[in-house]
């Protein structure tokens, strides 16, 4: 094929067939007829089958010289891209092409970053792989957003950045944010592209196209990825609490106060059972004396009642219940358990408070059937609130009795969580133990402040198949918060 035999398509000559060259050759090749001059024939060889070679003119030669680029056509050409291992024979490749053949559409690869000076001398569009790589990896370990292009090298960035469930940009229309020294360019919606204007909207899991100065850019993708934590909003706007008596309330007073300074709820509602005289003025005074602006109101009937009834009609982004005793009936799950009627009708956590605050070490346990990717954004929500540190823990019975499977299905939760992990730019710790997963793991916990769990809505379980959430809930001794899945 000689690029003469065309006037219709577009043409480009690419000088040097080393990684650059055939990568841009083959992503041009479906759309345009592409010539490639190389010293060194074997390299040749090495542009892949997929490749329609009936578009590629290959010759053989150097490309400074006037005879081998009038062999590969370049007087029908409409771009020539220079991209040797040498600057002095990319900059006179395009010298040539510039004064002899009058073409103006000239780029190249800088293989030195301290040439760069001399392809703005001779006004040569160029990239600098080097400068670009560091680039997108500087961005992924300090900002977790990966660099798509530099633009002018030192004025503006390309980004591309994740939203996270976490962002405050979901549901806000993009014209409610964008200024002149940042925009939004496109956005990949799975396996869409939107083209975005100002009323579009993001939303969860979108991979967003930022452009903009390179001062300001990382900031705003970190806006765009994660935002600050905003629980307990993502389930709901208010806290209530149920207690049975003062004293009991008393005891979870100063912790409730710690949790609602750290927290974006916006409203307490105290459940009392009215068993005891005067306890709803107990309750009210003891709010008063701690700075909580709660209401209190009386309910009827067991936990299970409470919260189909009352609770889950609310606006209730975090439940907290009594710390009362796991009877032995209850463990061996021969009698159903007042929690298993809250866990069946809560979409929203269900926190027990025991005094541990301040939290500053949290246990995330990873159990069989746990519900990981939630469970981890709501504890990683936590940590970076509270300034924690996270550990995970995996406990498995020896492998002589539960075989490798489960060992997978565990390195499998941790290699999600612990990717999840980098995107909050959080370092967790891990711990693996063998043995009995609750004895384990409440042993572990002694040495954490706040233990967050997954529980499995609509779980029955048995002597020979126990809840290991709910006995973790139940008999821990620290703060536990478990969210129902």
């Amino acid at each position: 094929m000689k690029l003469a035999d065309s006037k219709l398509e577009p043409r480009v000559l690419i000088v040097g067939a080393g990684t650059t060259g055939r990568e841009l050759l083959r992503r041009l090749v479906p759309t345009w007829l592409v010539s490639i001059v190389d010293v060194d024939e074997t390299r040749f060889d090495l542009i892949t089958d997929d490749v329609d070679l009936e578009r590629v003119h290959r010759t053989l030669g150097d490309g400074t010289s006037r005879l081998v680029l009038e062999r590969a056509g370049i007087e029908h050409v409409d771009y020539v891209a220079a991209v040797t291992g040498s600057d002095d024979t990319n900059l006179e490749i395009c010298r040539l092409a510039r004064e002899d053949y009058g073409k103006s559409n000239l780029y190249a690869s800088v293989v030195s970053f301290v040439e760069r000076e001399r392809y703005r001398e001779a006004n040569i569009d160029f990239v600098t792989p080097s400068y670009a790589a560091a680039v997108s990896l500087e961005h992924r370990i300090l900002h977790g957003v990966g660099t798509v292009l530099s633009t002018a090298e030192s004025k503006g960035e390309v980004v591309e950045v994740s939203v996270l469930p976490s962002s405050p940009m979901i549901g806000r229309p993009l014209a409610s944010v964008q200024s002149r020294r940042w925009h939004v360019c496109a956005i990949y919606r799975e396996d869409t592209l939107v083209v975005p204007n100002g009323p579009t909207r993001i939303e969860e899991n979108d991979r967003v196209i930022l452009v903009g100065e390179k001062e300001i850019l990382p900031s705003i993708a970190e806006f765009f990825r994660l935002g600050e934590p905003e629980f307990p909003l993502e389930f709901g706007s208010d806290v209530i609490a149920l207690t049975e008596s003062s004293s009991d309330f008393l005891h979870i007073a100063d912790e409730l106060k710690y949790l609602l300074d750290h927290s974006r709820a916006r409203g307490v509602e105290i459940l009392f059972w009215p068993h005891e005289p005067g306890i709803q003025s107990a309750v009210e005074a003891a709010c008063s004396e701690r700075g909580i602006e709660a209401s209190a109101a009386a309910v009827f009937g067991n936990y299970g009642d409470v919260t189909a009834k009352y609770v889950a009609t609310k606006d209730c982004g975090l439940l907290i219940v009594p710390d009362e005793e796991f009877r032995f009936l209850e463990r061996l799950g021969l009698r159903r358990t007042a929690m298993s009627g809250i866990f069946s009708h809560m979409e929203s956590p269900t926190a027990v408070l025991r005094g541990s605050h301040p939290y500053k070490n949290i246990l995330l346990p990873i159990t069989e059937g746990a519900s990981v990717i939630p469970l981890a954004r709501l504890a990683f929500d936590l940590a970076r609130i509270h300034k924690a540190s996270v550990t995970l823990v995996t406990v498995t019975a020896p492998r002589f009795v539960v075989g490798t499977r489960a060992v997978d299905e565990q390195k499998a939760a941790l290699a999600k969580i612990t990717h999840l992990a980098n995107l909050y730019h959080l370092s967790v710790e891990e711990e693996h133990r063998e043995g009995n997963p609750v004895e384990e793991i409440l042993k572990l916990s002694e040495n954490f402040q706040l233990m967050v769990l997954s529980h499995r809505r609509g779980r029955k379980p048995s002597f020979f198949n126990p809840d290991v959430s709910q006995h973790l809930f139940r008999r821990a001794k620290i703060t536990t918060l478990a969210l129902p899945v």
